[in-house]
């Protein structure tokens, strides 16, 4: 085709495209010899779909629907709609499209093509591309299927904000959280990493993109060895934490045949089956490491009782902690950095629970230091929401997993250990523990491990408790008002028996 000719035929499309006429109906046009003739560009409304209104299609001049993501009573935008659509059409047809008219839904489309994992990839792999996929579905749900690069703004992204942090994180689950900000970011830096790779591969350039809000502040909360305690007592025993009393809370229990009356602890009612409480006793596990060791929960829960070179495992005999297996970085998956994890010296008392834990799981031939059952390992789902579930009837419903992390670097730091040395214990950055360049060898975290095995270096107040008192120049409003109708609650008076 020449460009007279094709020039020629986008001016015819774009003069049809001005005359587009609303039918909501199929009009039964008389057989010709040749068939029935094309009725061109037109938009219909489809009874049948999207509710009680239909829904409104735009259909080419070659019969292709499409749906233009309106209700067929909006008469008027859907022809603007169509109108729009031809324009664009028209506009390609002549070689002067924007980038800004591409579709968000064909850039998605061909991000996921390029992170797609071939047959010979892992489940981890497979993981991370179907997370990666559920993060552009999910902001393409939200600007809808017609949307373009160009309605991609920052008031878009800020509304997607909005919209987010109200929705719940597992929707089918019983897990009633909503989503985070760290979700947030993560959503809108894989958009922006799809437009960013198609631009480069179609040497187009982009004005607007999707913007990531600036990352909050770390958490400063730490729990204390008695905190940890309780949420190992409420994991175990399913007991729940009333703070007005500063006690467990307790319940009255009747027994009219034998005229009796008694007190004990609340129990979750979940707790009355059989393989709630053998999964909590894995859980009161992976809580001793985490706080001993300040390893991360991922880590912890593919913990093996044997070298392996995939996952971390727990060397008794030697008293180590290996957290990551020798070949981590050939599975680390798609676009995803190598980041192994090192060894550290086992405190004394979590040594010691170990090899009881060990010699349990020998006998059962369970080779997964946390498992199910049948000697799986459990899922990190599983993990969090035991642990989170165990921390809110312990009355720290604000508490998140990642800081038993946090606790084992604060008791390190009090306990006189440098950053260095906390940072080789812990595996963490230098960076991030108040940054001191200098080399440690594993021999250096014997050092960490007696700090963590030593009972007597405790903060005299919680982290929860210094937060409350908050000067009175930097509390907000809504803090001063709840402080002032704080309701006090008085202790129920003692049951006789009779």
């Amino acid at each position: 085709m020449s460009d007279k000719f094709r020039k020629f035929r986008a001016i015819l499309m774009g003069e049809v495209s001005k005359q587009i006429r609303l039918k909501t109906a199929e009009i039964p046009v008389a057989k010709v010899g040749r068939g029935r003739p094309r009725k061109g560009p037109r938009v219909l409304v489809r009874a049948d779909r999207g509710g009680e209104h239909g829904i409104a299609y735009f259909v080419a001049a070659d019969g292709k629907k499409r749906s233009l993501g309106l209700p067929g009573n909006e008469c008027e935008a859907a022809v603007i709609a169509a109108q729009h659509s031809m324009d664009v059409e028209y506009a390609r047809m002549l070689g002067e499209t924007s980038p800004m008219f591409t579709p968000l839904a064909d850039v998605f489309e061909y991000e996921k093509s390029k992170i797609a994992p071939g047959n010979k990839a892992t489940v981890a792999e497979h993981r991370a591309f179907q997370s990666r996929a559920m993060k552009l579905d999910r902001l393409l749900e939200f600007f809808g299927d017609g949307a373009t690069l160009g309605d991609i703004t920052p008031d878009a992204c800020e509304a997607y904000g909005e919209w987010l942090l109200t929705q719940r994180a597992r929707p089918n689950t019983k897990y009633t959280g909503l989503m985070t900000v760290g979700t947030l970011r993560m959503d809108l830096a894989w958009g922006r990493r799809a437009l960013t790779r198609w631009a480069k591969r179609k040497q187009k350039t982009i004005i607007n993109g999707f913007e990531v809000p600036p990352r909050p502040n770390p958490r400063q909360n730490w729990l204390t060895r008695s905190q940890v305690a309780r949420i190992c007592q409420s994991v175990l025993w399913g007991w729940t934490w009333d703070d007005s009393h500063g006690s467990w809370e307790v319940e009255i229990i009747a027994d009219p045949a034998n005229r009796t009356v008694r007190r004990r602890r609340k129990v979750d009612p979940s707790y009355r089956r059989a393989d709630v409480r053998a999964r909590a006793r894995q859980m009161v596990r992976a809580i001793m490491i985490m706080f001993y060791t300040g390893t991360r929960s991922g880590r912890v829960k593919d913990l093996l009782w044997a070298e392996s070179p995939y996952c971390g495992w727990i060397d008794v005999d030697r008293g180590l902690i290996c957290r990551s297996g020798m070949l981590v970085g050939k599975f680390a998956g798609p676009d995803k950095p190598v980041k192994p994890a090192g060894s550290s010296v086992i405190p004394v008392p979590l040594w010691r629970l170990a090899r009881r834990w060990r010699r349990a799981d020998r006998r059962s031939g369970h080779l997964a230091v946390i498992h199910k059952a049948n000697g799986e390992c459990i899922g990190e789902h599983t993990l969090y929401d035991t642990i989170k579930a165990a921390a809110i009837r312990s009355g720290m419903s604000d508490m998140v997993v990642h800081e038993f992390r946090h606790s084992c670097v604060t008791h390190c730091l009090r306990a006189g250990c440098t950053v260095a040395e906390t940072a080789a214990f812990v595996d963490m950055s230098e960076q991030m523990v108040r940054t001191v360049y200098g080399h440690v060898d594993h021999e250096g975290t014997e050092k960490g491990a007696l700090a963590m095995a030593d009972k007597s270096h405790q903060p005299e107040f919680t982290s929860r408790q210094l937060r409350r008192m908050l000067p009175r120049s930097l509390m907000r409003p809504a803090d001063i008002m709840a402080s002032r109708h704080m309701a006090t609650k008085t202790r129920p008076g003692s049951v006789a028996l009779h």
